[in-house]
């Protein structure tokens, strides 16, 4: 199960609807930043407080908008993305959208505590997709309980886990490095492009290991099936 999940999160990088969906991560994520950066030339204070407290919250949003839209891909259910999905979830629920935000900012600082691993980045956004996946699984189940979803491990193991993250880091800077030469090799004509090109890769990759905790939670959800 181990490789097999592997395996499974890194070919979700094949999908196109990976990077569209890390574009609109990256838009809700700086999108508050921009705004706060605005006010905070009129307004220091509140532009500094705005971005303290409230940037945290809008991006755990975008992570659970991120998950929510990549869900089919990441359960390995289907290679299409469900665009409306996570949007129709904010219309009709937006407090639980909201209540599940504050649930992964209070997680993620509680993490930042833990010695070592606290200064792990990867491993705050595995926790902030790990919590995105379950609610998913909640909402498919409610929706299908047919789904058996109480015959899987939620939680892997933590040797497994710490397996994911260095295989996922090890490909994130394999990843990192060869966009560092093309953008090199191409010279400062294509600087602009490679920008673009960056910015959502760089969203991308450090969902490798949730794109992996996914594969890892499909194929069981497949095998209990």
């Amino acid at each position: 199960m181990f490789w097999s999940a592997i395996v499974g999160g890194l070919k979700v990088l094949t999908f196109w609807e990976v990077y569209v969906a890390a574009l609109i991560f990256t838009i809700i994520l700086i999108g508050p930043m921009f705004i706060f950066g605005l006010i905070g030339e009129k307004n220091e204070a509140v532009g500094c407080l705005g971005s303290m407290l409230i940037a945290p919250v809008f991006q755990a949003l975008a992570t659970i908008i991120f998950v929510f839209t990549l869900f089919p891909i990441l359960l390995e259910f289907s290679s299409d993305a469900a665009w409306l999905f996570p949007w129709k979830i904010l219309l009709s629920s937006p407090w639980s959208m909201i209540k599940a935000s504050f649930i992964i900012v209070f997680v993620t600082i509680a993490l930042a505590f833990i010695p070592f691993l606290g200064q792990i980045q990867s491993l705050q956004t595995f926790a902030s997709g790990a919590i995105s996946l379950v609610m998913v699984l909640g909402i498919l189940h409610s929706a299908y309980p047919n789904i058996p979803v109480e015959k899987i491990q939620i939680i892997p193991g933590f040797l497994t886990i710490i397996g994911f993250l260095v295989i996922a880091g090890v490909v994130s800077w394999a990843s990192t490095m060869l966009v560092a030469l093309i953008a090199t090799a191409l010279g400062d004509k294509a600087e602009d492009y490679m920008m673009l090109i960056a910015i959502p890769l760089e969203g991308v990759l450090g969902f490798i290991p949730v794109f992996i905790y996914g594969a890892y939670i499909g194929q069981q959800l497949m095998h209990a099936m």
